[in-house]
């Protein structure tokens, strides 16, 4: 879902430290229904390659 990832991305390349992870829910309000939950650790080793390949390397740590 394009809002979900934008807000993945901004927060994965954001200078904030410390920001272990983000929890993201969209809403459908047209239809009053959850459209897509996401839950990511910034600090579990799959989810930082991942988010590397796509965005890069984070600029904090």
């Amino acid at each position: 879902m394009p809002v979900a990832d934008e807000v993945v991305r901004l927060l994965w390349t954001s200078t904030r430290a410390p920001l272990n992870g983000v929890s993201v829910s969209v809403w459908d309000v047209t239809g009053n229904k959850r459209g897509e939950v996401r839950m990511l650790s910034f600090t579990d080793a799959a989810t930082m390659s991942d988010l590397e390949g796509k965005h890069g390397k984070r600029p904090v740590r």
